[in-house]
């Protein structure tokens, strides 16, 4: 070891003193030839940015939205698409005429048989048409698909037979 090392080791001097520890003669560093080394010690001055000063006028308080106020079509509601909902769609024959009654046949024995997991929807193709009667104009709905239901199922032989033995 050398004779610097042995002071420090004997706790005569602190290589990490800084001016604000007070110890100056400390703050100077010894460079790697054996050569002192000078530090800047004075404090350095604070830094102050003009600020100018601005008058705020106090903000208004938000005015409360009451419930009422919003109406539903500003609620966007996101819509299931058809591809995601469960089952396929398939047509079954009736007699022409008789698909309201078909369909509320359907409904009762879909309750009655406990089948709300297995078939899933019943719809009746409809559009609405202009109609000319007597000089005046009537919206009236026609069967897209006269004598057929579309049921969206899943095809099993429970839900076969529901559908398949359902009077009409």
């Amino acid at each position: 070891m050398t004779e610097d090392s042995g002071d420090f080791l004997q706790g005569n001097s602190t290589p990490w003193a800084s001016p604000e520890s007070g110890d100056v003669a400390a703050a100077a560093s010894v460079a790697d030839d054996g050569s002192a080394v000078a530090v800047d010690t004075t404090p350095a001055a604070p830094v102050v940015e003009s600020v100018e000063e601005l008058e705020v006028a106090p903000a208004e308080a938000p005015a409360e939205i009451e419930p009422a106020e919003i109406e539903p079509a500003e609620i966007e509601v996101p819509e299931v698409s058809p591809y995601d909902k469960p089952g396929d769609w398939f047509v079954v024959h009736t007699y022409a005429g008789h698909e309201k009654q078909v369909e509320s046949n359907l409904k009762s024995r879909i309750e009655s048989m406990n089948m709300e997991n297995d078939i899933f929807e019943i719809v009746i193709p409809m559009e609405d048409v202009v109609e000319f009667k007597a000089g005046k104009k009537k919206v009236v709905p026609k069967k897209v698909f006269p004598g057929y239901l579309l049921v969206r199922m899943h095809l099993n032989d429970d839900s076969w037979m529901c559908v398949r033995h359902t009077p009409g």
